[in-house]
């Protein structure tokens, strides 16, 4: 039974809402009718058979009444008489009076039925049993009991009334119920069919993803209210199907967008818009792979960019920039379109050539790429030159594969340098020997510091006009323990490039306060010593800070210390090298402007120039009385100074000649090898009057 509920409520819960409105108006009407009909049938049953009852008592009465005065008289005739007029009526069974006595007075009984003796009867008004009621009562005559009469009769007509009772409310109730399906049916059309077409708009919404149908509201119920939220929650859904729809197209877009961009990150550097050295790598296998298969030859052209930190440390990162980005449009310009610019980072890029006819053919390329360059580059008001120093190498003569060629173009390309601004070099096998040995200098050169392997040598600066020796210069030495001396040529460019001059610089400085105060203290005259500063030195905005310090610390007066730059270093300098410059000047420090004619000199700028003296070049001074451009420059620079109110010092003088003919231009201080060689400082001859004909003897060492 418990599972045939189970299966019967899983039916029901199976059922479309429509069928289980018809399914419960049915059940609702079939249980009110059958309530209806059990209380009719019960009414009406109960109704016939008290009718009956009655009938049989109203039989009962009249006959006790007719034959009371038969038992009165004795006279049984009369009584049978009575008796035997119910033989018409087909209920009647049994019927028999009984004298006070007992005794059967007349009877009468249908055929079939067994009579019922005295000792048999109660006195039951009414008894009804096996479909049989009977009435048994005393027959009474002026109050005095006389005899009795008892009467029994069939209950057929009961069971027929039932029947028929039955059978109608039957018809009815199947007909009841018959018209309750049928207008159950209309009424939940009526009612229930905006939902079955809800039903239908959100099956199709589902099963296509279209929220364009709408219910027209007919009805003002629950039912209307229930639609008009529904077509409120589709237009709401629409709405955010649209601006998904669109949330999702700028998505795609975005996503696009990125992928370009991630695509573009990761293989394109981000100033130049060039191919960075992944893509280039990419590009250089690729192009291998295919020379392997069809023999030719491949270029690689490592570029690096002469003078670049000079004009990025002066002028800033933003002109720096700038100028990468000019300058990769020239090279891409000056190579073809199959060809690949990259930027490998800093200031080099390379250039990878594919279809090279001949070797040599990238020498030509490099030529036209130098050629490229030489344009001045003008950036917020500068107008800016640089070079470039090329290394090449060629496949398969210089390797086989993409690393190798790149590592010996790299290797060729500081050979270029060593030649130069604005040269190429195509990569020889001895090349390979001569990087391993620059590295190793590499290595030490990290060292240098720690180890105290520096020194300064100082070298006299002479007043032409007193003979004595007014200042000295500070050149800084390198005594590597297993390379031995090595030339300042070699390591201060390695220095700048690596990034260590500025700590060599620092020391550089404070070892020559130290030493010049040393001197004092020792009793020797006050004289000025001279340091030179490079480029990236003075674009640190601490320089002058740190030169304050050192001042200080060594208590040394600012005016025995002198530094020198050259004139490089203001072609394209921002402010900030000036005002470091004006202020060590405002405090005493000695500005000298040193191989003065060798730059792009101008006359403008050195009018404004933070300057107290310039230093002639070596080169112009070694010509003198023998080359009369060199005579020329010379004396157009010492008037040139004088009239700005600068002094005049010839560097590299070597011969008596020499230092005679600058006596005559009124040069004011002189230095070189006529007057002494840079020495250490226990070497230097503070004290003796120079012999201005003839060369400085060796200097005995200070005690």
């Amino acid at each position: 039974m418990k599972r045939w509920g189970m299966n019967l409520k899983a039916r029901i819960a199976a059922l479309s809402f429509h069928h289980k409105q018809v399914v419960l108006v049915v059940a609702i009407n079939a249980l009110c009718l059958a309530l209806a009909s059990v209380l009719f049938f019960s009414t009406n049953i109960i109704s016939f058979e008290r009718n009956l009852k009655a009938e049989l008592a109203s039989k009962s009465a009249l006959v006790r009444r007719s034959t009371a005065a038969a038992l009165a008289f004795y006279d049984r005739d009369a009584a049978r008489a009575l008796i035997d007029a119910f033989s018409s009526d087909h209920t009647v069974r049994q019927a028999s009076v009984f004298d006070a006595y007992h005794q059967v007075f007349a009877q009468y009984r249908r055929d079939g039925v067994q009579l019922i003796a005295w000792q048999d009867l109660s006195s039951d008004f009414y008894a009804e049993q096996d479909g049989v009621i009977s009435s048994f009562e005393p027959i009474e005559l002026d109050g005095q009991t006389v005899g009795y009469f008892f009467i029994s009769a069939d209950n057929t007509a009961l069971d027929e009334q039932t029947r028929s009772y039955a059978q109608i409310i039957v018809g009815v109730f199947c007909l009841s119920l018959f018209l309750a399906y049928i207008l159950s049916l209309y009424g939940q059309r009526l009612m229930s069919g905006p939902i079955s077409k809800l039903v239908e708009v959100v099956g199709h919404v589902t099963q296509n993803q279209r929220y364009d149908r709408r219910l027209r509201v007919e009805r003002k119920d629950e039912v209307g209210t229930l639609i008009k939220g529904f077509n409120a929650m589709l237009d709401v859904i629409q709405d955010r199907e649209k601006q998904l729809k669109k949330n999702g197209e700028r998505l795609e877009t975005l996503v696009e967008v990125r992928t370009r961009q991630l695509y573009q990150r990761a293989n394109y550097d981000a100033l130049t818009r060039l191919p960075n050295r992944h893509l280039l790598m990419d590009r250089m296998e690729h192009g291998i792979d295919h020379a392997k298969r069809n023999p030719k030859n491949l270029g690689v052209l490592f570029l690096d960019l002469d003078r670049f930190k000079v004009i990025n440390d002066n002028l800033g990162h933003a002109i720096g920039d700038e100028l990468l980005k000019k300058v990769a449009a020239r090279l891409v310009k000056a190579v073809r379109a199959d060809d690949s610019v990259c930027r490998w980072g800093g200031d080099e890029f390379v250039i990878f050539l594919e279809h090279l006819r001949r070797p040599e053919y990238a020498g030509r390329v490099a030529e036209k790429i130098i050629d490229a360059l030489k344009a001045p580059f003008e950036l917020n008001g500068h107008s800016l030159h640089i070079s470039t120093s090329i290394g090449i190498s060629v496949y398969p003569k210089d390797g086989e594969d993409s690393t190798t060629l790149l590592k010996h173009a790299d290797i060729s390309m500081y050979q270029a340098k060593g030649k130069g601004a604005g040269h190429y070099c195509f990569f020889e096998s001895h090349m390979s020997a001569m990087s391993l040995e620059r590295l190793d200098m590499e290595s030490k050169l990290h060292r240098a510091l720690e180890n105290n392997e520096f020194s300064l040598h100082y070298q006299p600066k002479v007043d032409l006009k007193t003979g004595t020796v007014s200042g000295v210069e500070a050149l800084l030495r390198w005594e590597q323990p297993e390379l031995g001396r090595v030339s300042p040529a070699e390591f201060i460019p390695l220095a700048e490039e690596v990034g260590l001059i500025n700590r060599i610089g620092l020391w550089v400085l404070a070892e020559a306060c130290q030493q010049n105060k040393t001197w004092q203290q020792q009793g020797f005259d006050p004289i000025r010593v001279a340091v030179n500063l490079c480029a990236s030195q003075l674009a640190d905005n601490k320089l002058a800070d740190d030169i304050l310090s050192l001042l200080k610390a060594y208590q040394l007066d600012p005016c025995y210390l002198e530094v020198e730059i050259t004139e490089n270093v203001f072609i394209d300098a921002p402010k900030s090298v000036y005002r470091t410059l004006q202020r060590l000047r405002n405090v005493g420090v000695h500005i000298s402007l040193d191989d003065f004619g060798t730059g792009y000199s101008s006359m403008s700028y050195l009018r404004d120039l933070p300057v107290d003296s310039l230093k002639v070049d070596g080169g112009f001074v070694r010509g003198l009385g023998n080359d009369a451009a060199s005579d020329g420059i010379v004396q157009a620079t010492v008037t040139l100074a004088h009239s700005l109110g600068l002094s005049v010092v010839a560097e590299c003088v070597e011969t008596p000649a020499q230092s005679e003919y600058l006596r005559e231009l009124n040069c004011d201080y002189v230095q070189g090898y006529l007057y002494g060689r840079p020495v250490p400082a226990q070497q230097l001859p503070l004290t003796r009057r120079a012999d201005l004909d003839q060369p400085l003897s060796p200097a005995a060492e200070l005690s």
